[in-house]
């Protein structure tokens, strides 16, 4: 009787944002385009300038990309004018098009040398959320400017975590989540509009979850499915398994070890509920909005849907390269290409090491060490499950964003690592949180 309770409470919550997602999207349509045109005219020196997938060259060894693409068709859809009414145009969220041409190059073409365009797209399969900080801040600046703001933006969400893992005597788990993030290469995303959705949900996750640690026995869920709608909501199916997968770690470091049986439950209960806003809230948008505007958003995101987890080819990729092994192997080989992997290499052995000497020392028992590391490695595999599943899309832009799923994993094994030397450790003082959490 309690988890149907849970289940309709979460379902009544899902309606509720799939509404008010409506009702902001429909606001956000209400400001006029024409001075955020403007704006966007300003920015396409830049997009000209940088090309379609700017190679980021910061540091050396380092291969990563940026998505000017993507974010042309965002300012795309920012600027474009009214066409149906407020309503139907929040839900079909056009762009304008030139021919054949990618939106960066269309943008350019408009705004640089004056061609019209010769049709729009209705982009409405995604919630396209982004445009609700997107059209204001582009009313007021231009590309550039926003790229400022995001850094500013992105960089107090990560200050913030560290800070509160620092203030819950959860210091030495600053290490994993740093090195996780600059797997990610940070520098590149701050750059990218589309790129740092994911980014900034998951530290908001990690926020909450550590804002709230004494209630997370009944919060938890609740956060779970808020970070899946808010996925739905704002990214445009770029890493999104990491909004999921960083905060559900940090849940498993919060809480104490149990059964293996348990634990399994707890992951279960968890990803159900980031499934269900994520799944619910897209679904959503593809019913919503085709009542609304009379255009069939659900069979096109369907059928979006069944291209991206399939083997089909796309773009300049031929069928024969869509893959598990493709997606797997270029996912991980393009994620390790980072100079921050040896400093998670060297971690994660220095670690492993003192983790051996520790349970030879106390004659600990393995059943209890594989018990406490359960949820962590299920949660490492996640993105491998995903790249399995998900394939058209995890090869086809794995240098762009979806390798970076695999912050998961990292995170995942870093921390097990330090829980499990936690537990281990001769004092017991160390572990205060630990403690707390037990007691309760």
């Amino acid at each position: 009787m309690k988890g149907l309770k849970t289940i309709g409470a979460s379902i009544l919550r899902l309606a509720a944002c799939i509404l008010a997602g409506v009702l902001l999207m429909t606001l956000v349509y209400l400001i006029p385009a024409d001075k955020i045109d403007s704006n966007v005219n300003a920015s396409a020196s830049l997009i000209e300038e940088e090309g379609e997938r700017p190679y980021y060259s910061g540091i050396k060894y380092l291969k990563t990309f940026r998505d000017n693409y993507t974010d042309s068709l965002m300012m795309l859809e920012a600027a474009h004018p009214g066409v149906n009414g407020v309503l139907s145009d929040a839900m079909l969220n056009r762009y304008g098009k030139i021919k054949d041409n990618s939106p960066n190059k269309t943008l350019v073409e408009h705004y640089q040398y004056g061609e019209e365009f010769s049709g729009s797209v209705v982009y409405g399969r995604y919630w396209n959320g982004y445009l609700l900080y997107l059209k204001p801040f582009m009313y007021f600046f231009d590309l550039s400017a926003i790229r400022v703001i995001n850094i500013v933006w992105q960089s107090l969400l990560c200050a913030a975590v560290m800070f509160l893992l620092f203030k819950r005597r959860l210091a030495f788990y600053i290490i994993p989540y740093t090195l996780s993030v600059l797997m990610t290469v940070p520098f590149a995303i701050f750059l990218n509009i589309q790129q740092s959705c994911c980014l900034a949900i998951l530290n908001i996750g990690l926020i909450a979850m550590l804002l709230l640690y004494k209630k997370l026995s009944e919060k938890a869920l609740i956060i779970f499915l808020y970070l899946g709608i808010a996925t739905a909501f704002f990214d445009l199916l770029t890493y999104p398994l990491a909004t999921f997968g960083v905060p559900a770690v940090l849940y498993f470091v919060l809480t104490p070890a149990e059964s293996i049986k348990n634990s399994f439950l707890r992951l279960l209960k968890t990803a159900g509920a980031w499934i269900l806003g994520y799944a619910g809230m897209w679904l959503g948008k593809w019913l919503v909005g085709s009542l609304i505007s009379g255009k069939n958003l659900a069979y096109d995101g369907f059928r979006q849907f069944l291209f991206r987890a399939g083997n089909g080819a796309g773009g300049t990729v031929s069928a024969k390269s869509i893959t598990v092994w493709n997606s797997l192997y270029k996912n991980i080989r393009f994620f390790l290409t980072n100079p921050a992997t040896l400093l998670v290499a060297a971690f994660v052995i220095a670690l492993i090491v003192l983790i051996v000497v520790r349970t030879v020392k106390l004659n600990a028992s393995f059943a209890e060490i594989f018990k406490a590391a359960f949820p962590f490695l299920i949660l490492a595999a996640a993105p491998l499950v995903w790249y399995a599943l998900i394939v058209n899309h995890s090869v086809i832009h794995y240098k762009i964003f979806t390798s970076k799923a695999l912050i998961v994993s990292v995170m995942a094994i870093c921390c097990m690592l330090i829980k499990l030397y936690s537990m281990l450790k001769d004092d017991s003082n160390t572990n205060i949180l630990w403690k707390e959490i037990k007691a309760q």
